[in-house]
């Protein structure tokens, strides 16, 4: 495998890496899209899926006296549903259309934050279920499990530790059921190993800086919400052009 390749991988897991550990979420939605660009998508979901889960870790033992567990498992057993679903997703459908519906995905959640009509849902089981599910389905299908689940955080009124600490426990959960179901499929391949690999020091080292620096940022009363769903939205209308030159 090509070194400039791994290289391009390892920058851009340290950049999701980054994001991940300063805001609570991000890895996927930064990563996946940028390693896309160079990467066959069925290839970069499951590289930002094992990552997206390794820096979950040190986060959820970070912040464990604020994980909300039973939120997390609500969100969780459904979620399980829709990991099935969007496994076999992956598999067998074309990665052009994974693409645009990735960067539609992308393009909602970015677009809609920035002109501050965010989407919104209301508290309680029923909407729970369903971001599970949806969480499930996009994060095992195009690696963005993301919206649903912070969606439906946002809706909730609490403070910024407990929603970070029980976003990123069920996103641990979560992963790890993903990374299982794309193993048993035989999308995690040998060169996704090697990438992997060579990629783990620069995500552990952008994710540490991350979160070192969301303590700065709450200070500071800095909006990064607000530039990354800017840089998502991009993000999302190139990774559209290249499912449509892929069609």
């Amino acid at each position: 495998m090509p070194l400039l390749l791994i290289a391009c991988a390892a920058g851009t897991l340290f950049l999701g890496g980054f994001v991940q550990g300063m805001v609570g979420f991000g890895l996927g939605m930064v990563s996946v899209p940028l390693l896309s660009l160079f990467l066959d998508v069925k290839m970069a979901i499951p590289i930002a899926t094992v990552f997206g889960w390794l820096i979950t870790i040190p986060v959820c033992i970070k912040m464990r006296q604020y994980i909300n567990y039973k939120l997390a498992f609500i969100l969780y057993i459904p979620a399980i549903v829709g990991i099935q679903f969007g496994g076999e997703l992956l598999k067998n459908v074309n990665s052009a259309y994974i693409l645009l519906a990735m960067g539609a995905v992308l393009i909602l959640v970015g677009g809609s934050t920035l002109i501050n009509r965010p989407i919104r849902v209301k508290g309680g089981l029923p909407s729970a279920i369903t971001c599970g599910l949806l969480s499930g389905v996009l994060g095992a299908s195009a690696g963005e499990s993301g919206p649903p689940i912070i969606t439906y955080m946002n809706c909730l009124k609490d403070n910024a530790n407990r929603i970070k600490a029980t976003t990123n426990f069920y996103f641990f959960m979560a992963m790890l059921t993903v990374i299982f179901k794309l193993f048993s499929n035989g999308v995690i391949t040998h060169d996704v190993g090697v990438i992997t690999a060579w990629s783990i020091p620069g995500m552990l080292i952008g994710g540490f800086i991350g979160m070192y620096f969301f303590d700065y940022v709450q200070q500071k009363n800095i909006d990064v919400k607000k530039i990354m769903n800017f840089t998502i939205l991009i993000l999302g209308a190139v990774i559209v052009l290249k499912g449509f030159s892929h069609l």
